[in-house]
């Protein structure tokens, strides 16, 4: 998109919402959930498999006190590979068809920007998992191997993963607040990248308990979900709607803007 195109087509402004507005939001997350039932619990299985493997392979290089931050790292790149159910999340309140089509145009009409959000996910992933990884050699050390030891079960694990969510906290908010909304702001072509960008921490500060609360619940679901990894396949794609009915709730619905 040229400087020009970006003038005549600034970042809509977020408006301050309470918490009444994420209660909405999970209503109509779970019916978009449940009137596209099969184009989200797919995503969600996928994810899922993903995570699994994460978990398998922490086991197999008997790094299992890994497991904890490889998994919470990982999710971090939940905001950008959920750009797909944005179009579901459209295609049904608009009353269009919500199957494979709907992901891929959501995919294929993303801006630019998307994938530089993806980087920069990536850089944080790595940086998560290098610290994780530095506190791992100097806290523990030894290699383990066991769902038991994959858990803050002794006062030397209880550091290590204190310690690791202490800047895994940091991380994990800065994310957010990165892409909570930049991300369906480039999906559906309504900013630049910095527009975008900008236009989400703005939002994040102008609603911050809301955004807080959601924050909350993001890392509540997801955790609980772990204990039950089969519960990730309903609720991965229900929080990933119920983050763009709030999206719609802060910067309202809006048709894809010409590129």
């Amino acid at each position: 998109m040229s400087p020009q195109a970006q003038l005549q087509h600034p970042a809509p402004q977020p408006r301050a919402v309470g918490p009444r507005a994420l209660l909405r939001a999970f209503a109509a997350g779970w019916q978009v959930l449940a009137r596209a039932p099969r184009p989200s619990l797919c995503f969600g299985a996928a994810f899922t498999v993903a995570g699994t493997l994460l978990v398998w392979g922490a086991q197999a290089l008997h790094l299992a006190a890994m497991t904890i931050p490889l998994l919470g790292g990982f999710l971090l790149f939940g905001p950008v590979l959920s750009a797909g159910l944005l179009g579901v999340s459209s295609a049904v309140r608009h009353s269009r068809p919500a199957g494979v089509a709907a992901i891929l145009g959501a995919i294929r009409g993303a801006r630019r920007g998307l994938w530089a959000l993806s980087l920069f996910c990536l850089l944080m992933f790595l940086i998560w998992l290098s610290d994780a990884g530095t506190l791992y050699s100097f806290m523990l050390g030894e290699r383990s191997q066991g769902l038991a030891a994959a858990l803050p079960l002794d006062p030397r694990s209880l550091r290590f993963h204190a310690a690791s969510a202490a800047t895994g906290f940091v991380i994990a908010n800065l994310v957010f607040a990165v892409t909570a909304h930049s991300v369906p702001l480039l999906v559906r072509g309504r900013a630049s990248l910095v527009g975008a960008v900008m236009a989400s921490v703005r939002a994040t500060f102008r609603s911050p308990l809301a955004h807080a609360l959601w924050a909350l619940a993001l890392a509540a679901g997801v955790f609980a979900s772990l204990l039950l990894p089969p519960l990730l396949i309903v609720s991965l794609p229900l929080l990933a709607y119920t983050g763009d009915a709030l999206h719609v709730e802060i910067f309202g619905d809006a048709r894809r803007k010409p590129r």
